[in-house]
């Protein structure tokens, strides 16, 4: 079985859409934008966006935080709208290594989809989608770390893989240590450097967790020192990732830097990049820099997972995961993130099968002005094609053939990125011994 995790949805035009697998339980949290922790109880916002088909009328979600005690509270979800809840400035965790009881949890009466949305923004994945094993893909400066305990008496192991080290109770952990904590349900285990300057070059990519229980794992940047952006994805457990990944150009006219990174779960995984080829052990990444009017194909003898990070100029960016062509789904509902003052209107990006680009329909409508370029290195033939599209648009993009949807906007320091969403098969690999190769 199958969990579709998506990003802000909404029905569009009263037009019922089946949300398929979207499920009612999720485990997140917030994480720090800044090492002035006065920031994190004024400047920033911690918004969860939550949406459910015409069908599920009547739904209900409760949602349990803490903003210095634990609150729980419970709101309407209404059908063929997307439901805004703003949380209390004080549930985002603060800098540092620490355990706090900050996760988020939402609980609801029936499925929904569940999007959050704070100085970056992420794809909350159900809690039945979740893991026991992930491994961490990292960013290149002041990297975080952020694990959401599900249940009770969930023993955590880390295996630190780091340029830095991490001071916590006293004991200094580094590259080749293992941190073991016990988290309760709700509990955060945050690893952060301790500011910026100590921070810089600071990256926990290949880092690997095992827990005694399902996890809800998150990946960032506090401060990433080259585009003064901050960065934040919930990682997809190992059954998630692929073979074969196509990473999408991305329009605008302030490119300042595309950045694709591959991380292997396996040893000895045979990774093919457009400029070479390498061989990886488990935990092991690369990145590279290509030109944003690039489309790039990734394929590897075993499974990888790929992100995408772009910066633009002077400031400001994005970065998500890339699911491969083996995630893809037939129907998505999105909606354009951006505010009416802007430097420059948003852009929808698909990828579809070549064979299929004349069966995609947007807001049920065959468009003509997409710009299609094949990809040609992808041994089943796929095409990328990008859409001008307008601020705070809600869009219904299907095909008959599975897609892959992207929607970005670049606006200084509220640019945005995300993808429509993406399967996440059921992870039934997990050894729970700690090992990955």
């Amino acid at each position: 079985m199958a969990i579709r995790a998506v990003f802000v949805l909404s029905l569009l035009f009263g037009k019922s859409v089946n949300l398929v697998n979207s499920q009612s339980s999720f485990y997140v949290a917030f994480f720090p934008g800044s090492y002035n922790d006065s920031t994190t109880t004024s400047d920033h916002h911690n918004s969860l966006f939550i949406s459910s088909s015409v069908s599920e009328a009547g739904t209900t979600c409760n949602i349990s935080y803490d903003d210095d005690s634990r609150q729980e509270i419970t709101i309407n979800i209404n059908p063929n709208l997307v439901t805004k809840h703003e949380l209390p400035a004080k549930t985002r965790m603060s800098s540092g290594v620490k355990i706090a009881n900050k996760g988020v949890r939402v609980q609801c009466s029936k499925n929904v989809s569940l999007y959050g949305l704070s100085d970056g923004d992420f794809t909350a994945i159900p809690t039945e989608s979740l893991s026991q094993e992930y491994i961490v893909p990292g960013f290149q400066s002041n990297s975080f770390l952020g694990v959401v305990g599900t249940s009770e008496n969930t023993t955590l192991d880390i295996f630190i893989k780091s340029t830095c080290s991490y001071k916590y109770g006293g004991t200094a952990y580094g590259n080749g240590d293992v941190l073991t904590v016990l988290l309760q349900e709700n509990d955060v285990l945050q690893i952060t450097d301790q500011d910026q300057a100590s921070g810089d070059g600071c990256d926990l990519g290949g880092s690997r967790i095992v827990a005694s229980s399902k996890v809800s794992v998150f990946s960032g940047t506090v401060y990433y020192e080259d585009g003064g952006s901050h960065f934040f994805l919930q990682v997809p457990p190992l059954a998630a990732f692929s073979t074969e990944t196509i990473v999408p150009r991305v329009q605008t006219s302030y490119p300042r830097k595309n950045i694709i990174r591959v991380i292997a779960a396996k040893n000895y995984t045979i990774l093919y990049l457009p400029r070479s080829t390498r061989v990886l052990m488990s935990g092991d990444f690369v990145d590279s820099t290509f030109n944003f009017t690039e489309d790039q194909v990734i394929t590897s003898l075993l499974p990888v997972l790929v992100t995408q990070t772009c910066l633009f100029g002077p400031s400001g960016g994005f970065s998500t995961v890339v699911p491969g062509q083996d995630l893809y789904q037939n129907d998505y509902l999105i909606q354009v993130l951006g505010k009416d003052l802007r430097q420059e209107d948003p852009y929808l990006t698909v990828i579809s099968k070549t064979s299929a680009i004349r069966d995609l329909k947007v807001n049920g409508v065959y468009p003509n002005n997409i710009n299609w370029v094949n990809v040609t290195r992808a041994p089943v033939p796929y095409s990328v094609g990008d859409l001008h599209i307008d601020a705070g648009q809600q869009l219904h993009i299907s095909s008959t053939s599975p897609i892959f949807v992207r929607e970005h906007e670049y606006n200084m320091k509220n640019t945005h990125g995300y993808i429509g969403g993406y399967d996440i098969p059921r992870d039934t690999s997990s050894n729970h011994q700690g090992r990955f190769g």
